[in-house]
This record gives structure tokens, C-alpha cells and sequence, in this order.
């Protein structure tokens, strides 16, 4: 669909968390999310940190609608400035989030 959208003179900007898909599917912008299971934000960090992560998500897709690729291009998200490094990685999607949720421990 965004394929035919930009054929229309419309530029788009898809936000995943699989930037090899911009490839496959030839999208000429592509806007690399945080996370597979969330893409667009982080529960584990404070929410002040996560406006700010999904800030940076929003300004680099602002960024890549002015841009003109002529072929497909991943934008990054500045992710390590926004929330730091540790704290990026500091809380797995696998992370029990139930107490009744035995099964996994």
C-alpha cells in the first residue's frame, strides 16, 4: 500500500522493528522501531524516557519524509541519547511480568 501511496506523489515512512523488510518490500523510507514487541516505546522505562524514545522515533520519520531516497534507506532512531545505552537493553521483553506466570522461571 505504500508502495502505490508514493506512486501518487504522497511520500511515506514505515516504522517496524525489521529494517530487512525495507528491502524486501522496496520502501523507499523505512524508520527502525525500538523493539519487536514494541516498537514505538519501552514499559520498562520511566515514562519521561519513553516520550522521549518515541519523540526520537517520530523526528527521525519527520526526517525521512523530506528525504528522497533512490533506494530503499533505513533511518535510525538515536535510541543511546534518549534513554542511554543500559537501559536500552536493561529489560528484556522475556521479563516475567505476572506473578502467577510460573511456567518460565
Amino acid at each position: 500500500m505504500l508502495r502505490e501511496i508514493e506512486k501518487g506523489g504522497i511520500p511515506t515512512v514505515m516504522i517496524s522493528s525489521f529494517p530487512e523488510y525495507s528491502n524486501i518490500w522496496k520502501l523507499p523510507r523505512f524508520v527502525r522501531g525500538y523493539g519487536i514487541t514494541w516498537p514505538t516505546g519501552n514499559p520498562y522505562i520511566s515514562k519521561e524516557k519513553e516520550l522521549a524514545l518515541r519523540r526520537s522515533i517520530i523526528e527521525r520519520a519527520l526526517y525521512a519524509l523530506q528525504q528522497t531516497p533512490t533506494t530503499p534507506t533505513v533511518y535510525w532512531g538515536n535510541f543511546g541519547n534518549v534513554i542511554g545505552d543500559q537501559e536500552s537493553i536493561g529489560m528484556p521483553t522475556t521479563r516475567l511480568i505476572k506473578d502467577w506466570d510460573w511456567t518460565i522461571r
